[in-house]
């Protein structure tokens, strides 16, 4: 990486691209996550997500202008997923953490632990385990010391809750 551009001084390989691109977008959206968890509200206006994406500051220095639309696009797409599915999310994580109330854990933790959720559980984009590891990266970087083993515990015990409930233990979950 050279200082002044925050790029990569090596090509990357499409695959490397593609893989910085989604754990950006991941952290832009975590960020989202946790304004509208402090607001108490989940609804994802296009005037929200512009001004926040006006006001992204340092972390959107770290992308690469060339993967920047592609990874803003891909954090609205898992924005709007967690906004729609918002209740089944924390309804699936109340399961999946019984001896913690969601209202008791961060607000990091509960943005990392919803996309997280979201991904195992609505998207067909990542498998279960990529999900759990970008969200165990996620809570290294923005989460306590702690954070790390306790999303990836509830999160694989997210994974166990839907494949039992899909019943389908060939799953790529």
């Amino acid at each position: 990486m050279t200082p002044d551009t925050e790029s990569p001084a090596v090509p990357e390989t499409p695959e490397d691209a593609f893989r910085h691109r989604r754990s950006c977008a991941r952290a832009f959206a975590i960020q989202f996550l946790y304004q509208l968890d402090f607001q108490k509200s989940w609804s994802c206006t296009p005037e929200e997500l512009t001004l926040f994406r006006e006001n992204l500051g340092e972390l959107d220095k770290g992308v690469p202008k060339q993967h920047h639309r592609k990874a803003w696009g891909a954090a609205v797409r898992m924005i709007e997923g967690v906004c729609t599915h918002h209740c089944e999310i924390d309804q699936l994580l109340s399961k999946a953490a019984a001896n913690w109330d969601l209202s008791r854990m961060s607000g990091v933790d509960r943005s990392i632990l919803r996309l997280g959720a979201y991904e195992i559980a609505f998207s067909d984009k990542v498998t279960a385990a990529t999900a759990i590891n970008e969200a165990i990266e996620l809570a290294k970087k923005f989460g306590h010391a702690d954070s790390p083993r306790f999303i990836n515990g509830v999160l694989d015990k997210v994974r166990m809750l839907c494949l039992s409930a899909s019943g389908d233990v060939t799953s790529n979950q």
